[in-house]
């Protein structure tokens, strides 16, 4: 066998790009044409021609080639090509032609911006038929410009203009559409949406079938549909497949985008797609809006089962969290595994083989104590981080919510608050037991000096009573019947009509539906489509003002919550007895929405950060409404349930919970805290610019003590303080607060600008080596300290800090220290206080009486003792007065002397007897011999070495004797 071989040269291109710049200086905004000059060199030695690629990368790294364009150079020749490019996305982009580049230029958002879109025919019976399209526009910025509308079909360029705007002006602009592909078309211009449906009366599809209705993600799908011609003669048709999501609402085509078929008149004919879901859920399937059929997606990779190898901590400790997938399938599955760990997210991918199970871990560790929140595929975790383990808890139940009356099918849930009067944290257990099983469970922090609050939940599926137990594991046990009722929504109750401003075309169709102690409302332009929530399909606009009816039965909801705008709503008694009618005025406004998500829609606003893979809205509506009504959360125990009653927040956030109450406990104030989240760009790329606006009803305001809103008041997003408005109004306070999405907390809270009062304590006196206690519990405040620090040698640096008021310290020099306490609370508020700590030599034991450098007593007592009929009479040595003049230190003490607090009269100890004056020295020291050295004693040897020779004692006790009389001296 041989082989060629051979070389392939490869010449540069004769014709280059040597240089690029726009034209002009001025500002450059998205959506508007920017002129880019491009000069070309032919080197070459003929003419040659070549195509030229204008492109420009947005902020986020993506490259478009916007236009190409040819040119033609003689030999030698220097030529010149322009090219008009637009910008997408504000912020800093780039543009390049050819090889010369990129430049960076700096694009600003466009002021023009589409305020509507509405359609002259939304449905068309012959194929080929037109629609034409308005869109109005208007520029909110201060300076003429002018800006590139373009309307889309289907995702693809079709129609665009230039207009021109001064400030403040609008216009409208029409392109007419034509439609000849049968079936559903969207239409997008700017933000806003709209669709057409063209239909033909002799064509009708049936009979839709996939050979699954329960497929997993990423698996492909095979529908069969029948296509059916009445006519007399034969028709060609484009056939279209869309998948709606019954979670989210988003559409999409599914299998080829046209399919044309030609039937014969009379006739029918099969069509098949293949389709493939990437999100679990289910989904509504029709072939140009006629048959339809519903499939549930299952996830490929299951989440089986969750572990911590702790789930009590201390701070810093770490702990895993095992994660268990499992694979039902035949084929192996991977995927990315996102955990929210409570401050951030952590993603680990995992394969699984098929039919098989596979565990991925996660290690965590937190440097804050409390309870701290993970969220992986949808399932809520709790970890519990302790403070303060030192002391001993002491935790009872302090008060429970126990529902009399569940509501069948949805969530119940019960309460439970827990005290701890203790001086440590602890973790105790909560269970729900129903019909004899535990159906819930949580693990609550109590922390020391504090309360917890836990709750448990199950959702009933028989209308009749069940018998349960509340359970703590404080020994606490709660029984109860829950006699499980029907809806809380009373059916049919629920109206909507139009009050005020702009009158559309039709009514949106309005449902309310109870779920977990919260009334959900959809409200929509009638069609189950991605872009259901666009009010401007049926003529609304920011204008218009709707006013939602409905009964309730024995429930009473105090918050509501929406995007809308000029919220209000009044209860008043039903019709029949526990009944409630709601009644809530409100207009629509701006929705940036998403539906794209890795892993599935989120199920709260905490999971968005890990189910978001590009933080990009899909859809953008001037004109939607998403409105709820509930509870705060944790409003049962630390504030009356009326204080809260009449709350509105509103916000464009596309997810938000009901708020959450904020005791005033720990040195904090009370507050609201609201998760929400949405997209961080909108559909067009651009920063999405959040809208927040709670009412805060007066019965709150005065619970919190809150009589000046304006300066007793402050909001802090994602932990940091932001900036807010506050309009005093009668009855409560409006909250404004300026925010940038995508998800995080709004906390809203009473501020603290009053110092705590701090208090050092009394004076203190110790000796050198010795622990000296310090006291500042006589420190106040009017919420509560947090902290406590501690300066011991005055130098402005704090040695100590820590949550107690009390604290030690052990002093190597004498002499008189000003120790400095500063207490703080919740808000940084401080105060300090200083107290006088005198610290002295150690103390001199001298005939059982003890003396130290600051004694005021150079006298000491005679302890001279004698015992009749004894032949060893013992005195100890009382001669204050000897006129030795050893110099030796007081302070200079050896080591080796015995304690001088020892006066146990053991015969064990060492003695020098005198037979003539039966006179004995004591030196009160221990054995050489003796393992079981007391405190204050030395082991080196004393009185007698461990060979029977004489010790050290006798010189030591001779040396401490001098250095006695003269310290005594020095005090006279």
């Amino acid at each position: 066998m041989t082989s060629d071989t051979g070389s392939l040269n490869v010449t540069k291109h004769p014709v280059q790009v040597t240089n690029v710049a726009r034209e002009g200086s001025g500002t450059v905004f998205t959506e508007q044409n920017m002129t880019v000059n491009a000069t070309v060199e032919n080197t070459g030695s003929s003419s040659a021609s070549k195509t030229i690629a204008f492109k420009i990368t947005d902020p986020y790294g993506q490259q478009r080639t916007k236009v190409s364009k040819s040119v033609t150079l003689k030999s030698g020749e220097t030529g010149y090509v322009e090219a008009n490019v637009t910008f997408s996305s504000d912020g800093t982009n780039t543009y390049s032609a050819g090889s010369s580049g990129p430049n960076q230029i700096s694009v600003a958002k466009n002021p023009i911006e589409t305020q509507s879109l509405s359609l002259s025919t939304e449905v068309i019976s012959t194929p080929g038929d037109s629609s034409t399209a308005s869109v109005s526009l208007k520029n909110n910025g201060n300076t003429a410009t002018d800006r590139i509308v373009e309307l889309s079909k289907d995702g693809s360029t079709t129609n665009s203009t230039e207009v021109s705007l001064a400030p403040g002006a609008t216009t409208t602009v029409q392109f007419v559409e034509e439609f000849k592909m049968l079936g559903g078309h969207q239409v997008s211009a700017g933000m806003e949406t709209g669709r057409v449906d063209v239909t033909d009366p002799d064509i009708s599809v049936t009979n839709l079938q996939t050979n699954t209705t329960s497929p997993y993600t990423n698996e492909a799908v095979n529908l069969t549909a029948t296509i059916n011609n009445t006519g007399s003669s034969k028709k060609t048709v484009s056939v279209v497949g869309w998948s709606t999501s019954v979670d989210s609402g988003f559409e999409s085509q599914f299998g080829p985008s046209k399919q044309p078929v030609t039937i014969p008149g009379g006739g029918q004919k099969n069509v098949s797609f293949v389709s493939k879901f990437r999100n679990s859920g289910t989904y509504n399937l029709t072939v140009n809006d006629g048959a339809n059929t519903t499939v549930t997606v299952q996830k490929a990779l299951e989440l089986k089962s969750t572990s911590f190898g702790k789930t009590v901590l201390s701070k810093g400790e770490s702990t895993t969290l095992n994660i268990t997938y499992d694979n039902p399938t035949s084929t192996s599955r991977s995927k990315n595994v996102f955990l929210w760990n409570g401050t951030g997210s952590q993603t680990k991918q995992i394969s699984v083989g098929a039919n098989s199970q596979k565990r991925i871990s996660f290690s965590l560790s937190y440097d804050t104590a409390g309870e701290k929140y993970l969220f992986v595929d949808g399932k809520m975790l709790s970890v519990q981080v302790l403070d303060d383990t030192s002391g001993t808890p002491n935790v009872n139940v302090r008060n429970t919510v126990v529902p009399a009356k569940p509501v069948n099918g949805t969530s119940t849930q019960y309460f439970v608050e827990l005290n701890n009067t203790g001086d440590a944290d602890a973790v105790r257990t909560v269970n729900l037991t129903v019909g004899g099983s535990v159906v819930d469970q949580r693990d609550v922090l109590v922390e020391a000096s504090s309360t917890g609050f836990a709750m448990v939940e199950h959702t009933y599926t028989t209308k009749k009573n069940h018998s349960g137990y509340l359970n703590v594991s404080t020994g606490y046990s709660e029984p109860f019947t829950a006699d499980v009722r029907g809806p809380v929504v009373k059916d049919g109750s629920v109206t909507i009509k139009h009050v005020n401003g702009t009158q559309p075309s039709q009514l949106p169709q309005v449902s309310a539906q109870y779920d977990s102690g919260f009334i959900g409302f959809q409200i929509t332009n009638g069609q189950q489509r991605a872009d259901k929530y666009n009010l401007s399909t049926i003529g609304a606009d920011t204008t218009t003002e709707f006013r939602v009816n409905l009964t309730v039965d024995n429930y009473s909801p105090r918050v509501m919550a929406s995007n809308g705008r000029n919220l209000t709503w009044t209860k008043s008694p039903g019709p029949n007895a526990n009944e409630t009618n709601i009644s809530i005025t409100l207009r629509p406004a701006q929705l940036d929405y998403k539906t794209q998500f890795e892993g599935g829609y989120p199920s709260s606003p905490s999971e968005w950060d890990a189910a978001v893979k590009n933080d990009t809205a899909d859809y953008g509506w001037s004109t939607a409404l998403r409105l709820g009504i509930g509870n705060a959360k944790g409003d049962f125990f630390q504030a009356s349930p009326s204080d809260l009653d009449g709350m509105t927040v509103s916000t464009d956030a596309q997810m938000f919970s009901m708020p959450t109450y904020i005791p005033a406990k720990n040195g904090q104030q009370p507050g609201l805290r609201v998760p929400l989240a949405g997209p961080h760009k909108t559909v067009n790329g651009n920063i999405n610019q959040g809208y927040y606006k709670a009412f805060l009803p007066q019965s709150l305001l005065d619970s919190w003590g809150v009589t000046n809103p304006s300066t007793q008041l402050a909001a802090q997003y994602q932990n940091s303080n932001v900036n807010m408005n506050v309009n005093d109004v009668n009855g409560g306070a409006y909250v404004n607060i300026s925010l940038h999405y995508s998800s995080g907390q709004v906390t809203i809270s009473k501020t603290d600008n009053t110092a705590p009062t701090a208090d050092a304590g009394s004076s203190v006196s110790g000796t050198i080596g010795s622990s000296v206690s310090f006291d500042a519990a006589s420190s106040s405040d009017n919420v509560g300290i947090t902290t406590y620090e501690w300066d011991f040698d005055n130098d402005g640096s704090y040695d100590t800090s820590s949550g107690s008021a009390t604290t030690s310290h052990t002093f190597q020099s004498s002499g008189t220290y000003t120790v400095t306490v500063r207490v703080s609370d919740g808000a940084g508020n401080t105060d300090t206080d200083t107290v006088t700590a005198s610290i002295s030599s150690s103390s001199i034991t001298w005939g059982g009486s003890s003396y130290s450098s600051n004694s005021s007593d150079t006298s000491p007592s005679d302890n001279s003792s004698s015992t009749d009929g004894s032949t060893n009479e013992t005195s100890t040595v009382d001669d204050p007065s000897d006129t030795d003049d050893s110099t030796a230190d007081p302070s200079d003490m050896d080591d080796s002397t015995a304690d001088p607090s020892d006066t146990d009269d053991s015969t064990d100890d060492s003695s020098t007897t005198d037979d003539s004056s039966n006179e004995t020295a004591t030196t009160d020291e221990s054995s050489p011999n003796d393992d079981s050295t007391t405190e204050g004693s030395s082991s080196e040897p004393s009185g007698t070495g461990s060979d029977g020779t004489p010790g050290f004692g006798p010189l030591v006790t001779l040396l401490s004797l001098g250095a006695l009389i003269s310290l005594a001296r020095r005090l006279e």
